[in-house]
């Protein structure tokens, strides 16, 4: 497992920088440019004074519009907000999420594990999430002066951030393995609140709800696994997806190499 350090907040979670990264050619990717995260809405006087600091001039927020109403970014002084809604607000009612519902993650064993799955196998099939990270990767191009970072995230920016850092960093040429390493240590970085929720789950309703809360709040190889098979039957792989689906031109990837490589 690759070995990062999260950005040094008070109250930020899964905040890190995603410079450093060594691409298959042997280019890395600059620091100060692309900050991956959760939540922005604990964030303190003096965190929001180090991400103005460390150059965050653009946010792009994945969460949906309820999301956003419950808990509304702070944003560091000087940054730009952009709304880019991976999930829309009704798709939570589909008849799949109603049968693996909340009633079903109380007494169903690994219900947990069929919603990530579900949600996985969906998330690079949605309009969407699809033209989100259109418009994340037109942002990104658009983030061309040295020492501007472009900061993207979720709630806890593990699946929605998770699959987008997935994109760029395969865009980037970064190898796959790397890729998987990176998505995997949201894990580590939200160790300690993940124990929290299991504990308070287990207390309100038993094992399984403690079980299933771990599963709805960490990452696995195997939920990547199922995106990756996804985009392979839908579009003939991850390539595919960023060239057909995304719209991600071999000039576009030159140009997001040039701005986010040494």
């Amino acid at each position: 497992m690759i070995k990062r350090q999260a950005l040094p907040l008070e109250k930020g979670v899964n905040f890190r920088d995603l410079g450093g990264y060594q691409t298959k050619d042997g280019h890395k990717i600059k620091s100060h440019k692309i900050i991956r995260s959760a939540r922005l809405h604990e964030l303190t006087s003096k965190d929001l004074n180090f991400l103005a600091d460390y150059g965050v001039r653009y946010d792009v927020d994945f969460r949906t519009k309820k999301e956003i109403k419950d808990h509304p970014d702070k944003l560091p002084a000087g940054t730009q907000y952009f709304f880019m809604p991976v999930m829309k607000d009704d798709a939570t009612n589909s008849q799949e999420e109603e049968r693996i519902g909340d009633q079903a993650l109380k007494n169903v064993a690994n219900a947990g594990l069929e919603r990530m799955g579900w949600f996985y196998s969906q998330i690079t099939r949605l309009d969407s999430a699809n033209q989100a990270y259109r418009d994340f990767f037109d942002l990104l191009l658009a983030n061309d002066k040295d020492a501007e970072s472009l900061l993207f995230h979720c709630t806890a920016g593990k699946d929605r951030t998770g699959m987008a850092a997935v994109y760029l960093l395969t865009a980037l040429g970064v190898p796959q393995e790397i890729v998987e390493q990176d998505y995997l240590l949201s894990n580590i970085y939200l160790e300690s609140l993940v124990k929290r929720q299991v504990a308070t789950a287990r207390a309100m309703a038993g094992d399984i709800f403690a079980t299933n809360t771990q599963q709805l709040n960490s990452v696995s190889r195997d939920y990547l696994a199922q995106a990756y098979q996804a985009l392979e039957v839908e579009y003939g792989g991850i390539d595919n997806y960023l060239h057909q689906v995304l719209g991600l031109t071999e000039g576009q990837k030159r140009d997001l190499r040039k701005l986010y490589l040494e």
